[in-house]
């Protein structure tokens, strides 16, 4: 079979003597040898080589084992071990690499032909074909990828992952896979390792800083896969991006986006004590009309609107974010009203009840208006009829929408201009359809009134 090229690796006068002249004798003649290791590989790569045979004996194991997995793993050619004796201990560890044979020489001529026939079989099949296109996949990657053995060892790597740490293959295989890690973690590398082949952790990835051949730092994402073999044979595939740049973009826009809360926060500060500035100049002039009881009420309910809005970017500026949270917002706004320049107001109590909710600023500025304007003249009609009766704010939700109810008792519908402003139920109608929501004023007994909002949140 001349189209069929062998190569031997071995120094033993006895391989020479015997295998050699066997393979003759079969019409294989295309043998060549070689004592070299080394030459293996330059000798696969410029000419065509069918079926390795490596003397195996337990002075050249390592060496063998780890040029057996180089022709496995990276030239897809059948290799069989050549071993001089019977070594059961040795035979097991072999076996471990999945050889296409191992034989001990003198080999019959008969047992030798079958093993060369069914090699050559097996560069025809569909299993082989399959093989070597997984290869070229693997080859032609442009993600990073290499294969380790238990040992950590480097027995397969493609040319991304080569130009990643700008090494050559020859330069990386057989080499620790914690080549360019900090020497303070290689142990530590190493026994996740050990402990992902064995089964102990089931992952293996994370983000690694390694150093490339000139020196250069680099930030890799590293994804691992375990390989068991048929024949139990562990192997540990990794995938490799270089996500250096990403990481210095995440930086920058870390420092973009906290930049630009900052920014966010210091608007919202300003607009709140712009508001509260505004609210001062409305407090300053009514000082100056109180003798005008009417005009001076209708400057105190302006003070309170601005103060309501106030006290929703006040919320934005210490919760930091875009929403506010009902509860906490209309806490505040009912203690505000409460305490506001109301006559005796203060003294009636506010009953809340108000879930946890969080809207956005929009909806929440409306509902603070509404609420103002109806828990404003809530109080102002039980002060005037000389009421005890407490005020209740519910808020709860009930999906998808948001309920609001504000009953009060003791409460007219119309309060004598002389005492106060009258409910402004207009404007309670044009803000609740900025909400879409439906509303209801109700009166269910002369002194009882409820005032409903539903909207959707």
């Amino acid at each position: 079979m001349k189209d069929f090229h062998l190569l031997i690796v071995g120094n033993e006068l006895n391989i020479q003597q015997t295998l050699v002249p066997t393979l003759l004798s079969l019409g294989y003649d295309r043998v060549e040898m070689t004592a070299n290791p080394e030459q293996v590989f330059t000798k696969m790569k410029t000419d065509t080589v069918d079926m390795v045979f490596l003397e195996l004996n337990r002075k050249n194991y390592l060496d063998v084992v780890e040029i057996s997995e180089t022709i496995s793993t990276q030239f897809h050619i059948p290799f069989v071990y050549v071993m001089a004796a019977h070594d059961k201990y040795l035979i097991e560890k072999a076996e471990e690499t999945e050889p296409f044979g191992i034989i001990h020489h003198p080999e019959d001529a008969a047992t030798l032909s079958t093993l060369l026939k069914s090699a050559a079989n097996f560069k025809g099949s569909v299993y082989f074909e399959h093989f070597s296109k997984l290869h070229l996949i693997f080859e032609a990657s442009p993600v990073g990828m290499y294969l380790t053995d238990m040992r950590g060892k480097l027995i397969k790597v493609n040319p991304a992952y080569c130009r990643l740490l700008g090494y050559t293959p020859q330069e990386l295989l057989g080499k620790d896979f914690t080549l360019g890690l900090a020497e303070n973690i290689k142990k530590y590398a190493a026994n996740l390792h050990r402990e992902f082949l064995e089964g102990s952790t089931d992952e293996n990835s994370g983000e690694w800083e390694i150093t490339d051949q000139e020196g250069n730092p680099k930030e890799l994402r590293i994804m691992t896969e375990r390989i068991v073999t048929a024949t139990g044979v562990k192997y540990k595939l990794s995938t490799v991006t270089e996500i250096t740049e990403k990481n210095e973009e995440i930086k920058k826009l870390r420092k973009a986006l906290h930049e630009k809360d900052a920014f966010v926060k210091e608007t919202l500060h300003r607009v709140k004590n712009n508001f509260n500035v505004i609210a001062g100049l409305f407090f300053l002039q009514s000082q100056k009309i109180k003798e005008h009881a009417g005009i001076y009420r209708i400057i105190q309910k302006n003070i309170g609107q601005v103060k309501t809005l106030a006290l929703a970017y006040e919320q934005l500026y210490t919760q930091g974010s875009s929403e506010i949270n009902l509860k906490e917002y209309l806490t505040s706004l009912s203690y505000h009203i409460q305490t506001a320049d109301m006559g005796s107001a203060q003294k009636i109590a506010i009953d809340l009840s108000v879930e946890a909710i969080v809207i956005d600023i929009e909806k929440a500025v409306t509902c603070g208006m509404i609420i103002y304007e109806v828990l404003t003249y809530m109080l102002q009609v039980v002060s005037v009829q000389n009421q005890s009766e407490s005020i209740v704010l519910n808020v709860h939700r009930n999906i998808p929408r948001i309920v609001m109810t504000m009953k009060g008792s003791g409460v007219h519908q119309h309060l004598p201009p002389s005492e106060g402003q009258a409910l402004d139920l207009p404007l309670i109608k044009i803000l609740s359809a900025q909400l879409k929501g439906e509303l209801q004023v109700e009166k269910h007994a002369p002194d009882n009134m409820i005032v409903v909002l539903a909207f959707e949140a």
